[in-house]
C-alpha cells in the first residue's frame, strides 16, 4: 500500500495480477462452455443462437471459446434465447477461504447452484 495525504492506494503484485488474469480467463472458458452445452442440448446452431441474441456467428463462436467477456445485457439475451435462467449473485466469502486461484480456481461461476433468493434471475418471455 502506498499513498499520500489521507488516501491509501493498494497495489497488486505481479503474482496477484497473474492470478486475477487466470481466474478471469477460466471464468470466460466456463461461461462459454455453459453456453455451448445449452445451445447444443437445444439443437441450435451458432448461427441460430446468434440471430436470436442479436449477435453475429463469429461473435458467438468467440464467446463459446472463452475469447470474449459478455455484458450483463448480453447474458440476459442469451438466457432468454436459451430458455434458461440467468443467476448472478454475490455470496459472502468465508473467513477460512483462500484466494480463488489458491483454492483450486473457483471462478464464481457455478452451473446449477442456487442462491437462496439472493441472485438476479432473468427469465424468458411469458408463456415459454
Amino acid at each position: 500500500m502506498s499513498g499520500s495525504g489521507g488516501h491509501a492506494r493498494w497495489e497488486r503484485t505481479g503474482a496477484q495480477r497473474h492470478d486475477a488474469a487466470y481466474d478471469e480467463a477460466r471464468a470466460a472458458l466456463l461461461l462459454g462452455q455453459m453456453v455451448y452445452d445449452r445451445r447444443t442440448a437445444l439443437g441450435l446452431t451458432q448461427a441460430e443462437l446468434a440471430a436470436r441474441t442479436g449477435m453475429t456467428q463469429p461473435q458467438l463462436s468467440r464467446l463459446e471459446s472463452g475469447g470474449a467477456t459478455p455484458t450483463v445485457p448480453l447474458l440476459a439475451r442469451l438466457a432468454r434465447a436459451l430458455d434458461a435462467e440467468l443467476d448472478i449473485s454475490f455470496r459472502p466469502a468465508t473467513t477460512a477461504a483462500r484466494p480463488p486461484s489458491a483454492a483450486g480456481g473457483d471462478s464464481g461461476i457455478q452451473p446449477g447452484r442456487g442462491t437462496a433468493g439472493h441472485g438476479h434471475v432473468v427469465r424468458g418471455p411469458p408463456g415459454e
